[in-house]
């Protein structure tokens, strides 16, 4: 599978490079690679007509938040599309999407030591399709992942000094 030959070459990359900086360069070019793997041919077809789990560029793109690599974070995600067809198995690589979008968002707010989420205010500093999900998308996301029991443990002190500007039901 060409997923675990992905995380192979993850681990080796980890193993092998001492520079920080030469490994994020790495991941984040293994991850772009592996993000190609999400689509047949670009024609937006899963790779093998089910449920396919992007485990390398999900590894990739914690790595680089880990290591505190936005723009390595954003880079990753700039030409990011949703796979409609693989909604089931993208679910936490959409997560990280939604990390790098409020990452992306709160440098737009260098005035304010908050983020604020729900209504316009969050998409209004976005003009293409791969700046991020709407506000309501983020948060809607990461109620999906807690009914779905996916782990969103890593990313609740994102959501610690965030602004709610509306009651989320």
């Amino acid at each position: 599978d060409v997923e675990e030959v992905g995380l192979i070459c993850v681990q080796i990359l980890e193993r092998l490079i001492c520079s920080k900086k030469l490994l994020l360069e790495m991941i984040l070019k293994v991850g772009k690679i592996s993000a190609e793997w999400r689509f047949k041919n670009g024609d937006g077809k899963c790779t093998k007509g089910y449920e396919f789990i992007p485990k390398t560029m999900t590894r990739c793109a914690q790595i680089l938040l880990e290591e505190g690599d936005v723009k390595g974070l954003e880079e990753l995600f700039q030409d990011f599309r949703n796979n409609l067809r693989n909604v089931s198995g993208e679910k936490k690589l959409v997560l990280y999407r939604c990390v790098s979008a409020m990452l992306d968002k709160k440098k737009f707010d260098e005035g304010s030591d908050v983020i604020s989420l729900g209504g316009v205010s969050f998409g209004t500093s976005f003009t293409n399709k791969s700046a991020g999900p709407h506000p309501d998308s983020v948060i809607s996301e990461v109620k999906t992942a807690i009914k779905d029991k996916i782990e969103v443990d890593w990313l609740m002190p994102l959501f610690l000094g965030i602004s709610w500007m509306r009651k989320v039901q």
